[in-house]
């Protein structure tokens, strides 16, 4: 057996590790490797990733892997997209696409100005923030419903604010947690810096 510099340094005349895998006749690769995952582990993942997919089909990976976490299971990112990709549960989002011009004219053209400018102050900042909050309303919520009259509509995206958008649903800015619980948790700042810290 080869003496290594770090059982050198501990006053070891061998390397502990070559002596447990003679003594239990394990390849070094198989004392380093984490072991293989069973089958049945990866069956009940699959079948997590799949529930949450389904209750919340415009999660991507990184939510699916908070809500995961959230449930008590400690799982790779990588690992969520490969199982996503395998049963066809990649987020796609329906974009709307609503003509607002009619560039088939013989009139001028203006160019686009809005394509050079630079946020520099707050409402700028604002506004993005609003455009966001309104992509969330439409992608999550109102091209995924059919409204029988305004009432209705009005009604539905209340009760998505109010239920999902601020009890349940994960916001990534927030740390993964949804703005309800965020806010219990302001009562409380190592709360929010370890919540904070899981989402990184």
């Amino acid at each position: 057996m080869w003496l290594r510099g770090d059982t050198l340094n501990r006053g070891f005349p061998y390397c502990l590790e070559d002596v447990l895998c003679a003594l239990t006749r394990v390849s070094r690769a198989g004392f380093y490797g984490r072991g293989v995952i069973s089958e049945a582990a990866t069956v009940e993942l699959r079948d997590q990733v799949q529930r949450v997919a389904l209750e919340w089909p415009t999660y991507g990976r990184r939510r699916i892997t908070a809500e995961l976490g959230r449930c008590g299971l400690s799982v790779n990112r990588k690992r969520v997209q490969r199982l996503m990709r395998e049963d066809n549960l990649l987020c796609l989002r329906r974009r709307k696409l609503v003509a607002t011009t009619d560039s088939a004219h013989g009139l001028k053209v203006y160019p686009n100005l809005a394509a050079a400018l630079v946020v520099s102050g707050i409402d700028q900042l604002r506004r993005a923030s609003c455009e966001s909050f309104m992509k969330t309303l439409k992608c999550e919520e109102v091209y995924r419903s059919e409204y029988r009259n305004l009432a209705e509509a009005r009604a539905r995206i209340g009760e998505f604010l109010e239920e999902i958008y601020n009890q349940k649903r994960l916001h990534s800015s927030l740390g993964y947690c949804p703005p309800a619980e965020f806010e219990r948790l302001q009562s409380s700042p190592m709360l929010v810096a370890a919540v904070a810290q899981e989402a990184v």
